[in-house]
């Protein structure tokens, strides 16, 4: 494939991709093939050697979902990670995937946990019996001790969730890498 076919193949599928970034790919890729004719190597052999655009624009695309859920920490920015990084192989569908859905079907169950123990604190609250002192205060301090779990857990929940999600973002990076072929990543 001749350099502009493939500059052009590249540019299409990287639609989508704002206009400042799309062009500074396609600068790298002009730059590729001119430093490889300068050196003697025919266009067909540098277009076969960079692999095919659409790997490469999928690449691009999962680099530049990893670098906006950096700056904009949102559930939307970190599903675009996993779809687009799950793009690149069938293998990450598992590699990806998998870990994805096990960890966030975790994190879920503790927030169900947490409203849990407040609907809880709040049923005893309201269902107590004031017909004597001490079922009273047994009933109270169970009500503020479940509010209690629920407030730490909430807390805890919600360190874990910034956590995870940093996390996540490493392990796509790391990802991306061994896609790559990067063994130092």
């Amino acid at each position: 494939m001749h350099h502009q076919d493939y500059l052009a193949h590249l540019e299409r599928h990287l639609h989508g991709l704002p206009d400042e970034e799309k062009e500074e790919v396609l600068s790298d890729y002009r730059e590729h093939f001119e430093l490889g004719m300068l050196e003697g190597r025919h266009e067909e052999d540098i277009a076969k050697e960079l692999g095919h655009p659409r790997d490469i624009a999928k690449e691009v695309f999962v680099e530049h979902h990893v670098e906006a859920a950096e700056t904009n920490k949102s559930f939307k920015s970190l599903t675009h990670v996993l779809l687009s990084t799950t793009s690149l192989s069938l293998l990450n569908l598992i590699i990806v995937l998998g870990p994805a859905v096990a960890v966030f079907s975790i994190y879920i169950s503790l927030w169900a946990v947490a409203i849990s123990l407040y609907i809880g604190a709040l049923g005893i609250f309201f269902v107590m019996d004031t017909s004597g002192m001490e079922p009273f205060f047994l009933e109270l301090f169970s009500s503020f001790m479940l509010l209690g779990l629920a407030i730490m857990l909430t807390v805890t929940v919600i360190k874990l969730g910034s956590i995870l999600y940093h996390l996540f973002i490493r392990y796509a990076k790391w990802n991306i890498n061994m896609v790559k072929g990067d063994k130092a990543a």
